[in-house]
């Protein structure tokens, strides 16, 4: 909003300019003229791309916290939250308690992992710059993606269902690697898994 009043403020001074430039020399004729709707017209089409660029950052905000939002609804009626297995992820990473995933974790395992489905189709559709979300979900991303167990469980035996997930990972890693962040559980990477270089095609 601030970008757009400075561009409807140059707007007003070039008009002003082109005004008394013309009042002081008398040179009003069809070139003059032509160039001053020209200039303005060009002025505030910027003012408009401003105004739907501001729009556009908006919506992407609000998306990306209703995803953020969607995650933490996970779960339920008796089963396990998607957050709880969150945690028992983080303390696995941390060294504080090694996961051990039975039977009895594979719904929430699941649900997890059709959430971080739903991310990878938005990755690899385009639909969200991964600059946007970087901070907010790599740690759920690859914290759960390159655990072993969770490998073990659901993306090996099942990963042509989970192709979008090795797609979308190849490209968060290649972002991260690019910027010098941090790959979590990097010792035990997704891309070591056999059929990965077909998968995230």
């Amino acid at each position: 909003m601030r970008n757009a009043s400075k561009v409807s403020f140059i707007s007003i001074i070039l008009i002003s300019i082109a005004v008394v430039t013309m009042s002081v020399f008398e040179v009003i004729n069809d070139t003059f003229v032509s160039l001053i709707t020209i200039i303005t017209a060009i002025v505030g089409a910027f003012g408009i791309w401003l105004e739907l660029n501001k729009e556009q950052e908006i919506n992407q905000a609000s998306f990306i916290l209703s995803i953020n939002s969607d995650f933490y609804a996970l779960g339920g009626k008796g089963t396990m939250y998607a957050a709880d297995l969150e945690k028992m992820l983080d303390e696995d990473f941390s060294g504080v308690k090694k996961l051990e995933l039975t039977k009895e974790h594979q719904t929430m395992v699941i649900q997890y992992l059709v959430w971080v489905k739903t991310l990878s189709s938005l990755i690899n559709r385009r639909m969200i710059k991964i600059s946007a979300i970087d901070d907010l979900f790599s740690y759920k991303f690859f914290v759960a993606v390159n655990n072993p167990e969770i490998q073990k469980m659901e993306l090996i035996p099942y990963k042509t269902a989970y192709r979008g997930i090795f797609k979308a990972h190849k490209i968060w890693k290649k972002y991260r690697e690019k910027h010098g962040l941090e790959i979590y559980n990097e010792k035990t990477d997704l891309s070591t898994v056999e059929g990965y270089t077909e998968l995230s095609k």
